[in-house]
């Protein structure tokens, strides 16, 4: 519940010829409230001076300059304990310069550098235990690079590459031994083309095909020996159709059941001889969920 106190204290000076007041807001709930005090040009709403963001005991939390009515100067976010967790800069209401992010005990979180409003040149990010998490380069705003991800461990845990600002080829995740755990081809920002994840063996557990981050064709699963467990069959046209198969160890088909524009038409049981042991009607009868998704790292 938002709660608004407006103090005007008057006129506290001149500031490039322009008076001045300073107007207080309180916000926030018992134990989260925050006191703003914003500097205006005078009758009006327009923001001229410092911004400043302070909790019940009156510890600053936030503050930024404004010249006219746009941001211009530093901006600075702290903790409760006085500790920095964001310095930046803006010129004519744009960041500008290094921006830097903070974890507590002033351990570094984020840095990259803006030009008008746009990030320029490699942003670099970090884990808590101050190891690169990630690092990727951006002309006039726009991601334009590989981008590689880490481990808190140092080690490499996903590599893709953006070509105007579109994820494009094929990008990799691994596991935190270095063996591949993933691979998916995009193309154009989307996924096109085939996805494979891998267990530590180097097993391939799912696999998987997308047209422009559509599944097409078979998608299928396999547990740790290889033997497949579970098949979807995807078709494209109106209606969308999925056939959802799942197996027995031996290979043998287990379940079937038949999907409309996500709605269950139809299921079939089998034993292990092959046979029919029980066909179920979806739409009067409850069905097992067969659409659940084998999702690639990072959705």
């Amino acid at each position: 519940m938002l709660k608004s106190i407006v103090i005007f204290m008057g006129m506290i000076g001149f500031l490039m010829g322009a008076e001045l007041e300073i107007r207080t807001t309180t916000m926030g709930t018992v134990g989260e409230v925050k006191q703003i005090r914003v500097s205006y040009i005078k009758g009006t709403d327009i923001k001229h001076g410092r911004e400043a963001w302070y909790d019940e005991s009156g510890r600053l939390l936030h503050q930024m300059h404004y010249i006219n009515g746009r941001k211009e100067g530093r901006e600075m976010q702290y903790s409760q304990d006085g500790e920095v967790l964001y310095d930046a800069n803006y010129k004519n209401n744009k960041l500008d310069g290094l921006a830097q992010e903070f974890y507590p005990q002033s351990i570094l979180k984020a840095e990259m550098t803006y030009d008008e409003g746009k990030i320029i040149g490699k942003a670099k990010w970090y884990h808590s235990n101050g190891t690169l998490a990630k690092e990727a380069d951006y002309n006039d705003g726009i991601l334009e690079s590989k981008v590689v991800e880490y481990y808190d461990n140092g080690k490499v845990s996903r590599q893709y590459a953006y070509k105007q600002g579109k994820i494009e080829g094929v990008s990799r995740g691994f596991f935190k031994s270095g063996k591949i755990a993933e691979m998916v081809n995009y193309r154009d920002g989307k996924k096109n083309g085939d996805m494979k994840q891998y267990d530590e063996n180097g097993l391939v557990r799912a696999e998987a095909s997308f047209e422009d981050d559509e599944k097409v064709g078979k998608e299928r699963t396999f547990d740790e020996n290889g033997n497949l467990v579970t098949q979807r069959i995807y078709s494209t046209g109106s209606p969308k159709k999925v056939e959802v198969s799942w197996f027995y160890p031996n290979g043998k088909l287990k379940l079937e059941m038949l999907y409309e524009n996500n709605q269950a038409i139809w299921q079939k049981e089998y034993n292990q001889k092959g046979e029919i042991t029980a066909k179920l009607d979806c739409q009067a009868q409850s069905c097992l969920p067969g659409l659940s998704e084998v999702r690639t790292r990072g959705d």
